[in-house]
């Protein structure tokens, strides 16, 4: 398998000649400005290794491994350079986040050689993201989906929670929606510390007084701990954590960061969970947005714009009514669903999965349950 290698000098001659000697090893591409590498790299998704040139016009190095580490995030950026000065390799490092600095000339074969390594740097990254997207994201799954089943008065809404977050990121061009995702699953952990009497009130729906406020508030500080224990979850924990915090600097906890110091996930939990909270105190997804509205302050305009414009996307959902066998993965409870015992299964608003199919029709073999469920379907 050949990876991807893009080069960007404005000397032409120089990009030719990376292309003679490496492209057997190689896919070779190249660019003759910082501004056509950005391009090039929003149209391959799949480069590998990023080197260029520093002395550029209207863009220099620095300034475009700075752009491009938003755009090719697991890309290995290399320098390189004529420039030996220290502050140039300093800025290309701190800035840049590059893998190596290398000073011109360099013969083919050391370019090779230090491509080589760079390409073993790349698998470790691509590695790693696909271990955090499969095995830790699965993980995260099946924790949360045994609480919701065991408790579904405590969890019953972070399927909910999760929808609103992804369309939100997804409306925003985000990268990395699994991390998203994971810390919208992982939001309400905290819920665990709980009194029955709180949990209570949130399923129905009911305000909270003043201390059961305080108390409600503080699950985040345990969620925060719990996940902060889980590596590579760092940024994670610190989005739950400050997930009741408004942007104007209102909210829980009084102390600590505003505004865009506040961690972008803790920004979109904010709206997504305050929405889901006030959607099931009116009863309708009009009341909720028009408390988000009433109160936009709290929340990042930038992002603010991007969930109102989530809503409207995500509600291309069908209301239909399905029998037991007629359950699918995917769907979505639109009502909480009780045994004949007036015992909870799930809540309004679950996604339907196996487990849940399978627990259905264990309950069905000693209650009676629904003949029809209303879900929503997505076309």
């Amino acid at each position: 398998m050949k990876y991807a290698v893009l080069f960007v000098d404005d000397e032409a001659n120089v990009l030719n000649a990376y292309k003679r000697n490496l492209r057997k090893y190689f896919d070779v591409y190249t660019a003759l400005s910082g501004k056509d590498a950005l391009e090039m790299l929003e149209k391959h998704k799949d480069i590998a290794v990023i080197v260029t040139d520093m002395q550029m016009p209207s863009m220099n190095g620095v300034e475009f491994l700075e752009q491009a580490r938003g755009v090719a995030k697991n890309s290995v950026r290399l320098m390189l350079t004529g420039n030996a000065d220290q502050k140039t390799a300093i800025d290309a490092i701190n800035q840049g986040d590059i893998f190596r600095f290398i000073n011109k000339p360099c013969s083919p074969a050391e370019m090779l050689q230090i491509l080589k390594l760079s390409i073993k740097q790349y698998q470790l990254i691509v590695a790693e993201q696909e271990l955090l997207r499969t095995t830790l994201k699965k993980s995260i799954e099946a924790l949360i989906e045994t609480l919701s089943l065991a408790c579904p008065e405590s969890f019953g809404s972070v399927s909910r929670v999760k929808r609103h977050v992804i369309d939100c990121v997804k409306a925003m061009g985000a990268q990395n929606v699994w991390m998203y995702e994971s810390m919208a699953m992982l939001a309400q952990l905290g819920y665990i510390s709980l009194s029955k009497d709180i949990t209570d009130k949130l399923m129905l729906g009911q305000p909270l007084d003043e201390s059961q406020q305080e108390a409600f508030y503080k699950h985040s500080e345990v969620g925060y701990k719990l996940v902060s224990k889980i590596p590579r979850l760092e940024d994670v924990a610190l989005a739950i954590r400050y997930q009741n915090k408004g942007f104007d600097g209102s909210g829980f906890p009084a102390e600590g960061p505003e505004g865009s110091e506040l961690p972008v996930g803790s920004r979109i939990l904010k709206l997504a969970l305050d929405y889901e909270r006030f959607e099931k105190l009116g009863g309708s997804a009009e009341s909720a947005l028009a408390y988000i509205h009433e109160h936009q302050a709290r929340y990042d305009p930038r992002i603010f714009k991007y969930f109102v414009q989530s809503l409207g996307d995500a509600r291309q959902l069908t209301l239909e009514h399905v029998g037991l066998m007629a359950l699918k993965p995917g769907m979505v409870f639109a009502e909480d669903v009780m045994t004949d015992q007036e015992l909870l299964l799930v809540s309004k608003g679950q996604e339907v999965t196996e487990c849940v199919i399978d627990r259905f029709y264990n309950f069905s073999r000693h209650h009676k349950l629904p003949e029809q469920f209303g879900v929503y379907v997505s076309h």
